[in-house]
């Protein structure tokens, strides 16, 4: 039966878990984009414009000596993250980079800002109290 004094806490309880869910999403896209260093290189190499997959495979085969299985799956990481795209051109996928992932990074930095604030704040204190001692 319909209760309409229930209905804020449970709206309410529903907001709070997609809030939490969509944090937790945000979250494992950063450190999805952020956690390897390939994948970071990948993203450098979009950076100077689309690359196909074989042009991406062979730059990690030479930085990081991974065959084009391995780059593969960085870039589906990549792009399932919203930080690439693909399209095909012929028999060839091309990729480049996506802003979708980037917003993501961003709005996870942004929460996080006051917290390093503060503490560039206490560092610089410090370093100005050891300045003036010295």
């Amino acid at each position: 039966m319909y209760d309409p004094e229930r209905e804020p806490r449970n709206a309410s309880r529903w907001l709070k878990l997609l809030q939490s869910w969509q944090a937790q999403r945000l979250q494992a896209s950063f450190a999805g984009f952020l956690g390897d260093p390939v994948r970071r290189a990948l993203i450098a190499d979009l950076a100077g414009g689309e690359r196909t997959a074989g042009a991406l495979a062979r730059g990690a085969h030479a930085a990081f000596g991974i065959g084009g299985p391995a780059v593969s799956q960085h870039l589906a990481v990549l792009k399932a993250h919203g930080f690439a795209r693909v399209r095909p051109r012929g028999r060839e996928r091309v990729y480049r980079l996506a802003p979708d992932g980037f917003a993501a990074a961003e709005h996870w930095l942004l929460a996080w800002r006051p917290f390093w604030e503060a503490a560039f704040d206490r560092l610089g204190d410090e370093l100005d109290r050891a300045a003036d001692q010295a």
